[in-house]
């Protein structure tokens, strides 16, 4: 190296500048492929014109250069390397003692999931899983290994994400038992801040506005197309908003006002996805459904009536007389005038806007007046508010009926479906799944409601 060189490389030592890197066949073994690195010092380039100075170098100089800082780097899988993933999963099958795995339904409107999973906490679950100080995303399957044949894994039932833990210490068996619950509780974290006007705004966009506010990403309308279209109430004027959240309410709560609104039910199924569909039973429910209720989903005490789906030990029937009213009571405001309406009616009286109904003449309930107030200005005219009492009437004028049960099934419920216990009708409110990796058994608890005649449920 010449003296202008070496007065160079001292210059600019350590060397700085740009690497490019590209894949190449390799030589050797053409199955494989070798990294090139080209590497251009920064501000130094090959002399032209017969040039040379400080920063100027002859054609042939090859300037001697360290180990380059790589960033950006992208690469590929051919198929021949192993590759690692950024967030390798955990699994703790083997570690599994029992599971609850519950689906339940707080106010109609929306339905979530919660599993509390007892593991063996051993040494190698400490050093691979910090449950104790971390939150972590959870997928869970179940399965059975049958007599001479490989496991089986189920579908995925459950996506949710890991809170609290319960650490047991007894000598010779460590445990900890982990709560689960699915992204219901994202929405039920996050609060609504600066909340926009959703006045006369179609309910699904609604919703998938407010859910993307939450971090929530893949949202599906489940409901029947050929049902019409419900648009949220409007305020009068941009001062007084009739659909803007207050402050920091919560996600969750927005989302279950509107579905109140317009009859709907949200959840997030099996996969993590969050679910808008009808209200089974509900105002704007088609009835589809009740017909054909699906053969896992029907339970009987007589065992001569199926081999699956017993009901064991104790079925429970609640009669909620105390929930029946024998009065409704709207008011709205006409659209057109914007004088007030008031829409009211009895029990034990005919409905001259509904040939449908049926009188109560045996005695209403309770026996004494009882009345349910609705306050809607978004019906907007007297047929509307008419139309709301009549489905209403078939419901809160009948005594609800409650049961619970237990029966041995793997199967899950969506939400709010139909089933049939002992051949009559009820929409599922909850139920509960124990699983006992100790003698290998599954129990389930399903509660359920009926909403309107006795007569229906046949």
């Amino acid at each position: 190296m010449d003296a202008s060189i070496k007065k160079l490389t001292n210059i600019h030592d350590p060397a700085y500048g740009k690497a490019e890197i590209t894949w190449e066949k390799s030589v050797a073994d053409s199955a494989n492929k070798v990294m090139t690195i080209v590497m251009t010092p920064t501000d130094l380039h090959k002399s032209k014109d017969g040039v040379k100075n400080d920063t100027y170098l002859d054609p042939d100089v090859v300037l001697k250069s360290g180990t380059p800082f790589i960033y950006r780097l992208r690469g590929y899988y051919d198929g021949n390397a192993n590759t690692i993933q950024a967030h390798m999963p955990i699994f703790t099958s083997y570690n599994v003692i029992s599971m609850s795995h519950k689906y339940e339904c707080q106010e109609v409107y929306s339905a979530s999931q919660s599993v509390d999973i007892t593991l063996y906490y051993d040494e190698a679950m400490r050093k691979s899983i910090n449950l104790e100080n971390r939150s972590y995303g959870v997928r869970i399957y179940m399965g059975w290994q049958r007599e001479g044949q490989s496991p089986v894994v189920s579908t995925q039932f459950f996506t949710g994400v890991s809170l609290d833990v319960s650490v047991s210490e007894i000598a010779g068996k460590e445990t900890i038992t982990v709560h689960c619950e699915d992204y219901m509780r994202i929405l039920a974290d996050n609060v609504m801040l600066n909340s926009p006007f959703y006045d006369g705004q179609e309910w699904f966009d609604s919703i998938e506005d407010i859910a993307t506010r939450g971090g929530i990403e893949h949202i599906k309308d489940e409901t029947e197309s050929n049902i019409e279209t419900y648009y949220l109430p409007s305020g009068y004027s941009f001062q007084e908003p009739r659909m803007k959240f207050p402050q920091n309410q919560t996600l969750k709560d927005c989302i279950t006002d509107i579905t109140k609104l317009c009859e709907k039910v949200f959840y997030f199924n099996n996969v993590g996805e969050l679910c808008c569909s009808d209200l089974q039973g509900g105002l704007a429910f088609s009835g589809v459904g009740m017909e054909k209720v699906p053969d896992e989903f029907k339970f009987y005490r007589d065992p001569s009536k199926a081999d699956d789906n017993i009901i064991l030990d104790e079925k429970k029937l609640e009669k909620l007389v105390g929930s029946t009213v024998n009065q409704i009571f709207v008011t709205s405001i006409d659209r057109e005038t914007g004088l007030p309406l008031v829409v009211a009616h009895s029990a034990d009286r005919n409905m001259g806007w509904s040939s449908g109904y049926k009188a109560i003449t045996s005695g209403v309930v309770p026996p004494y007046k009882k009345i349910l107030f609705y306050e809607q200005n978004a019906f907007g005219n007297v047929e509307s508010a008419q139309n709301w009492i009549a489905m209403m009437a078939e419901r809160v004028y009948k005594v609800p009926s409650r049961i619970s049960f237990k029966t041995a099934m793997a199967s899950i419920i969506p939400p709010l479906s139909f089933i049939r216990v002992d051949g009559l009708l009820y929409r599922t409110t909850s139920f509960t799944r124990n699983y006992n990796a100790e003698d290998n058994s599954i129990i389930t608890n399903i509660s359920a409601e009926w909403l309107g005649s006795p007569d229906e449920q046949k």
